[in-house]
């Protein structure tokens, strides 16, 4: 999959985690810029963190003395910044350096990725891309730890499909021992070994198999129970698609609409709405049954496509869809080849700018079930769904073919569909 070469530039990894880096300092110096009454809002995750951190230095035992609602290595990444914090406040800044840190090495990661398939030309639009989704999502990069397990999901995606299934395999249950989302990795890693199961022996599938049963035991004996429990329990976040379609069609029929603080996050309540609980289970499955499904049909061709599918499908079908959630698909989309990737790259930023001015900027009329509030959710929501379309079913050309990774000259093709086709003459191709 991919033929290793001197490595990218760092100029062009520097330059977005500068800007990125710059971002953070005028929030702290205009914290104006959450939106109206949202710098609090926006700092309740890394409040949680910070509490977490300092209970279990107090000697508490996580899980056992008090409820965790995250996997145990979640702790390690809010823990690590509590050693040079004694407050909130001192807390804020190096909990932003660990993140800016995440930040970078998906940036470096993207880069590597590029130029070890020999498409070095692209660094600076795709980085460009990938530092204006980071701007897009700017209330989030100081303050969500979701950073750490996209960066490594996005390593175990990059190690497991290049040729080392072990490490690639171990990587991704360190990343579902973060926040569970990486478990994807294995599912699509378990599709592509079982293509060729005489040769791959299934080493990545056994490997995160075996450390996830070992730690799983270590974490159900402390009371993980709880935990999972209450993630399965709660409700439809008020951002979600489905509670996005709900509140539509109330609004419609004049139904009153209500909603309640619970697990941390708005959560509707209209009459019936718990009878959605079934069909958002199914959806979840579907939703990465058709994942599984585009992989084994590409065989893998493009491994972060299918990966990222997998995720966005996870993602959008659940009950919950927190904004961060944005960040778990920078990486994978900045590197998905061809036509797919094209159509991908322009459906997720305007997605990204919509989620931020959805959470935290107009959140309050939201809350209020304003329609063109409702209406804006709904738009943002479509897009994810175009773009879980176009990753699960369009079908442009496969890796490794002529125009495997074709990206728009800008002075070639006068139309969409021509721009779309036109091949960049400077790249070298696999």
């Amino acid at each position: 999959m991919y033929a290793g070469n001197s490595g990218p530039r760092w100029t062009w990894v520097l330059l977005p985690i500068a800007a990125h880096a710059g971002i953070v300092l005028l929030l702290w110096f205009h914290p104006a810029l959450y939106g109206p009454g949202a710098a609090s809002v926006t700092a309740v995750d890394l409040a949680i963190y910070f509490r977490y951190a300092s209970l279990t230095m107090a000697g508490a035992v996580p899980y056992r003395d008090f409820l965790v609602e995250y996997p145990p290595l979640a702790l390690g990444v809010f823990l690590l910044p509590r050693l040079f914090a004694d407050t909130l406040a001192a807390y804020r800044p190096p909990f932003a350096a660990l993140m800016l840190f995440f930040d970078a090495m998906g940036a470096y990661l993207v880069a590597l990725c590029l130029t070890d398939r020999g498409d070095g030309r692209l660094l600076p639009r795709r980085l460009g891309w990938y530092a204006l989704c980071v701007a897009a999502l700017y209330p989030f990069l100081a303050n969500r730890y979701d950073w750490a397990p996209m960066a490594v999901a996005f390593a175990a995606t990059r190690i497991w499909f290049g040729g080392r299934p072990v490490v690639g395999g171990a990587m991704a249950a360190l990343g579902t021992l973060l926040k569970l989302f990486p478990a994807v990795v294995a599912a699509l890693g378990l599709t592509y070994e079982a293509r060729a199961i005489r040769t791959t022996r299934l080493r990545g599938v056994a490997t995160f198999t075996v450390i996830m049963l070992i730690a799983g035991a270590a974490w159900l004996a402390l009371g993980g129970m709880r935990s999972l429990e209450y993630q399965v329990g709660r409700g439809i976040q008020i951002e979600t698609l489905w509670a996005g379609v709900v509140m539509a069609l109330a609004k419609s029929a004049g139904v009153t609409l209500t909603w309640r603080f619970a697990s941390g996050s708005a959560t509707l309540v209209t009459p019936r709405v718990r009878a959605l609980d079934a069909v958002i289970w199914v959806a979840q499955g579907a939703a990465l049954l058709l994942a599984i499904w585009q992989g084994w049909r590409s065989r893998m061709d493009d491994a972060f496509r299918s990966v990222g599918a997998g995720i966005l499908g996870f993602a959008i079908t659940g009950r919950v869809l927190s904004p961060q959630y944005m960040i778990w698909l920078v990486p994978f989309l900045a590197v998905v080849r061809g036509r797919t990737g094209w159509w991908a790259r322009r459906l997720f930023l305007p997605a990204c700018v919509l989620t931020t001015l959805i959470y935290p900027l107009t959140y309050g009329w939201l809350l209020t079930f304003q329609p063109w509030a409702i209406g804006l959710l709904n738009v943002r929501n479509a897009l994810l769904v175009g773009l879980l379309a176009v990753l699960l079913f369009d079908k442009g050309p496969r890796a490794g073919s002529a125009t495997s990774d074709v990206e728009p000259h800008p002075r070639q093709g006068r139309n969409r569909g021509e721009r779309v086709h036109a091949e960049d003459n400077h790249l070298r191709l696999n």
